[in-house]
């Protein structure tokens, strides 16, 4: 009762203080405002209330310190002039920076006197590498990163690709939206450790590209370019993880009056004295400002250090104010500029590796420049630098190539041509790696003579978390028939070309076999090709070292397939040259058992499968991919989330499709390893282990 009665009173007192609020004089700003003086709101300004910019001095070029004036944008932190045509203006200043360091540095758009047709607008923006929430680097993997991301309801029309402006490399990147029938093309460069990019939009593709020209006119400092702007020369260098305990020789943290739940990221430059020179806060309250700046003057580094040779260090912070305590930030930037932009152009390839396992650049990792189908294939070779980059000459840039990264004794290939720049992707390597599993297995078989020919593709998918690379001796384990006769190996990476490879036979046990191509996460491809005695009839007793999602069976209309098993089921494919039987869910160890009878050889596998059979050799017209290989060679990571249905119609019909993909698969697999047998081995081969075909010639 006397809580009730406390509650009440509570209740009655916070009423009487809303109406006497109510019936007190209105307040200036609302809609019924009696304020004869209320505040007059500037025009054409966005009004941002909270977490601003701030710098200890005035002197110090911002990022956010560009402006445009007299149609030319200027910024002297980037060193940057871009020039405007009269017929472009900027009307509203863009926002503040964000706490993740994604400056708008300016909007322009086509001002009232435009004559053209269709408008368009300019955005100028930069992305400061150490507060990026995005897993790169540099501007190319942030680039690279951003087409991977593309919503579905845009369209690639260029893919990320190296091109020279105004005697500087960029990355160009051109997408659009076929609904909104407008065209998005951007071009980035990076520069003291920010991506810079350019970003035209207009229905107008004419009007974009002359504006991409214009682009020639601009003044750029010397170490602009997709993955070397790190500073160094008249500015501060960049510094990864600088502030560690090591290099902070006195160091006191800030204390907040108030509790807020915002990072706070600043950058600073210290002197050749180890004393704090410059604090520049991107996003903060200001009374967190206060206590940051007050904070971090008392700091003291190390001084007299070979890093002096670039004048002063830039280095990165961010400050938790939920914790009130500091936070150092895993920054990705380099110590110096490792390649000369210059030197960059169409007889280059540039890129960049990137450790999927750590979440950091590969450092240190063997990259080989590999031209497909030359009697010497290797080119040259080059190693990553502190932030995973790299630059390869290409000797012939009409040719296809191949760039291989070796990265704890596994390859990584991409393909690639010149005047590309790469982004690729490496992962950590273990003996054991939990998540992986099978995804679909098919047996394809048909007659010939006294011999029945089997060809079993097998998926295997590694979904291991964090990512790693299975590999070693014995990465995984096949089961054959005890008497079958093995004509070929092959395996595919995910994304990979096929290639020959061996399998080992474990001794005292007949039809077991291992092989040691790593399992990269991702899907994994395998074809055993193999010949058993036939008399007529053939019985199978399957089993497997991983679980499977679907087994299917596909044999010609003129044989029979028979089983004790419930679990097979026919599937109506909606093709009368085959017919399958597939079983799902099928576990670890013993699987069931099947016969198959009469004669009879699969039809040709389609105008696809020929077609690129009849190819005389691998063609690579597309910077990032052929059209013709991401037909041919699908990816099926996507099989497994669909073949899970338990209705049988549904289940056949997507079988049914998937079927067709996979022997589309298993065929270009053969072709492209009867092609690779051609040319030399070092183009075919993964890893010098075990069971797999050693290449010649290996990194160091």
């Amino acid at each position: 009762m006397h809580r009730r009665f406390s509650r009440s009173l509570v209740l009655l007192g916070f009423s009487i203080s809303l109406l006497a609020r109510a019936q007190g004089p209105p307040q200036s700003g609302g809609d019924f405002s009696s304020n004869p003086h209320p505040s007059v709101l500037p025009s054409n300004v966005i009004l941002v209330k909270g977490a601003w910019s701030s710098a200890s001095d005035s002197v110090t070029p911002l990022p956010e310190g560009g402006r445009v004036a007299n149609n030319t944008y200027t910024n002297r932190y980037f060193g940057l002039t871009y020039s405007l045509s009269p017929d472009w203006t900027e009307k509203y200043s863009g926002p503040p920076p964000s706490d993740s360091g994604y400056y708008v540095l300016a909007q322009i758009r086509s001002a009232d006197t435009f004559k053209g047709t269709s408008r368009g607008s300019i955005l100028i923006a930069a992305q400061d590498l150490f507060f990026t929430l995005t897993p790169a680097g540099n501007a190319l993997e942030l680039i690279n990163y951003d087409k991977e991301s593309l919503n579905r309801d845009y369209k690639v029309e260029q893919p990320p690709t190296l091109v020279t402006i105004a005697n500087h490399s960029f990355v160009r990147f051109d997408y659009g939206s076929p609904v909104a029938e407008l065209h998005w093309h951007v071009l980035a460069t990076q520069i003291r450790c920010h991506m810079v990019q350019f970003v035209f939009t207009s229905r107008d593709t004419k009007l974009v590209e002359s504006l991409v020209e214009e682009m020639g006119k601009m003044t750029l400092p010397a170490e602009a370019g997709p993955i070397s702007g790190r500073g160094g020369g008249e500015v501060p260098v960049c510094i990864k993880d600088y502030a560690r305990d090591e290099n902070v020789l006195e160091r006191v943290d800030p204390i907040f009056a108030e509790r807020r739940f915002n990072p706070v990221p600043v950058r600073i430059i210290i002197d050749k004295q180890g004393k704090v020179k410059h604090i520049h806060i991107l996003s903060a309250f200001p009374d967190q400002v206060k206590a940051i700046t007050d904070a971090l003057f008392q700091w003291r580094t190390p001084g007299d250090t070979p890093i002096h040779e670039c004048r002063n260090r830039m280095m990165n912070l961010c400050l938790c104010a939920k914790k009130f305590r500091m936070r150092g930030l895993l920054a990705v930037l380099g110590l110096l500029v490792c390649f000369p932009t210059g030197a960059l152009g169409a007889d280059n390839l540039i890129g960049s590796v990137r450790n999927q396992s750590r979440g950091e650049p590969a450092v240190g990792d063997e990259v080989i420049l590999i031209r497909l189908g030359a009697a010497t294939p290797e080119e040259t070779r080059a190693k990553t630098d502190a932030q995973g980059a790299f630059a390869l000459h290409v000797q012939y840039p009409d040719k296809p190539y191949l760039v291989r990264v070796f990265h704890q004794g596994v390859s990584y290939d991409q393909q690639a041509s010149a005047g590309q720049a790469l982004s690729i992707q490496v992962f950590d390597a273990a003996t054991n790696v939990r998540g992986i599993t099978g995804t679909i297995e098919i047996l394809r078989t048909g007659t010939n003579g006294n011999l029945l020919h089997v060809s079993d593709l097998i998926e295997i998918k590694n979904v291991s978390s964090p990512p790693l690379t299975q590999a070693g001796e014995r990465t995984f384990d096949v089961y054959l028939p005890s008497n079958a006769m093995i004509d070929s190996v092959l395996a595919a990476g995910p994304g990979e070309m096929g290639m020959m490879i061996s399998a080992a036979p474990v001794p005292g046990q007949p039809g077991h076999y291992t092989v040691n191509f790593p399992l990269r996460p991702g899907a994994t491809k395998f074809a055993f090709n193999y010949d058993l005695p036939y008399d007529g009839r053939v019985a199978f007793h399957p089993r497997f070292a991983l679980p499977v999602q679907q087994l299917a069976v596909m044999i010609p209309p003129t044989m029979r397939f028979s089983s004790r098993s419930l679990a097979f089921k026919i599937l109506a494919t909606g093709n009368s040259r085959y017919q399958v039987h597939a079983a799902s869910q099928v576990k670890a160890g013993a699987g069931p058992g099947f016969e198959v009878s009469g004669t009879g050889a699969l039809p040709p596998l389609g105008d696809q499968a020929n077609s690129q059979a009849s190819a005389k050799s691998p063609v690579i017209p597309n910077p990032i991919r052929s059209a013709a290989a991401r037909a041919a060679l699908p990816s099926l990571a996507s099989i497994d989330s669909r073949l899970n249905h338990t209705e049988p119609p549904s289940q056949s019909l997507v079988l049914g499709a998937v079927t067709t993909c996979l022997l589309a698969a298993s065929a270009l697999l053969v072709w492209r390893a009867r092609k690779e047998r051609s040319l030399s081995s070092a183009q075919t081969v993964v890893l010098r282990t075990g069971g797999v075909h050693p290449s010649p010639r290996r990194p160091n």
